[in-house]
């Protein structure tokens, strides 16, 4: 009877690790769109603040 028990216990530590693995790459996933939009608003701002300069020195 122990050992019925320890199989079903490995089994289900190896589908939670899984589950884990697939939350893990979602979790990335989601994490690299943040950065990418990060990004894209840090160069948007970084752009427009030499536009808004070149514009006052050309003045």
């Amino acid at each position: 009877m122990a050992s019925y028990n320890y199989l079903k216990a490995k089994k289900n530590i190896e589908f939670n690790n899984s589950i884990n693995v697939l939350n893990l790459i979602k979790n990335n996933k989601y994490n690299q769109k943040k950065e990418k939009r990060y990004n894209l608003v840090i160069t948007v701002t970084a752009v427009s603040l030499l536009i808004v300069s070149g514009l006052i020195i050309s003045l």
